[in-house]
């Protein structure tokens, strides 16, 4: 597994466009991380929603703001009856953990290299807005459906990419390097 270890900033980015930094194994490195890390899932998780979820959620209107409302209507059509044959977790539940955990890896990759304290200020927001997003469905502020494993998957996503893809960490008292990988 690709760690997210490599920090991608704007800078980097940049020069990740250019012909001769197609070679550049580091470069290369950064762009695969994301790609795997922030992207897949983020793409994964629009696809399960795109086609197992009911026409009648929002992302079907932003489909048709884009111009892409028949293809993703079309696409639910057909996967619609093997909905049925997948457990309701994966439908309801595994998105939004993707959703997290591609949030959480976003920051590690951008927070990487800044100091402890910095990092984790940031590392700790995909937690905080994960739970707080479900909280604020269940006294009806924001819109949606409280569920309690989704409270649970985005937790659960956010550690596990922590977890896997934390950067080095200083503990005071004599330890100097800690990795969660």
């Amino acid at each position: 597994m690709i760690s997210l270890n490599l920090v991608c900033n704007p800078h980097d980015m940049q020069h990740a466009m250019e012909p001769s930094s197609v070679n550049n194994p580091a470069i290369r490195n950064k762009l695969l991380a994301w790609m795997l890390h922030v992207v897949a899932p983020l793409l994964f998780g629009s696809l399960i929603y795109v086609l197992f979820r009911s026409p009648s959620i929002q992302l079907f209107d932003w489909a048709g703001g884009i111009g892409m409302e028949g293809m993703v209507r079309n696409a639910n059509s057909w996967a619609s009856g093997t909905a049925d044959s997948l457990p309701s977790w994966v439908i309801f539940n595994l998105p939004d953990g993707l959703w997290a955990y591609a949030l959480t890896a976003s920051l590690c990759l951008t927070w990487a290299e800044r100091p402890c304290r910095e990092r984790a200020t940031w590392l700790a927001l995909p937690l905080v807005l994960t739970t707080g997003s479900e909280l604020l469905q269940a006294r009806g502020i924001v819109p949606g459906t409280f569920d309690w494993l989704d409270v649970v998957t985005m937790t659960c996503a956010c550690l596990v990419c922590l977890f896997i893809n934390a950067p080095p960490i200083s503990i005071p008292g004599g330890i100097t390097h800690a990795k969660f990988t």
